[in-house]
């Protein structure tokens, strides 16, 4: 990804590829003192982690060979 001095900070963070990881990653920052002893909030908080997991090998689509390395 290449950043467009054009286009402002802001922007290029909001098109690149690692929007979402870092969406995922704060979401569970703010997300787990709450969920953090409670019974469901296990559950919740291994979902969040699956989806910062599927988040950051989705965000390397671009380098096919470390795509394919991270979904196996």
């Amino acid at each position: 990804m290449l950043i467009d001095p054009k286009k402002g900070f802001f922007r290029n963070i909001l098109e690149g590829h690692f929007f979402t990881l870092l969406v995922t990653l704060l979401v569970f920052l703010f997300a787990y003192p709450y969920l953090w002893g409670w019974r469901v909030g296990e559950s919740i908080q291994t979902v969040l982690l699956m989806t910062i997991l599927i988040a950051g090998v989705t965000s390397m689509r671009d380098k096919k060979r470390i795509f394919f390395i991270g979904v196996a």
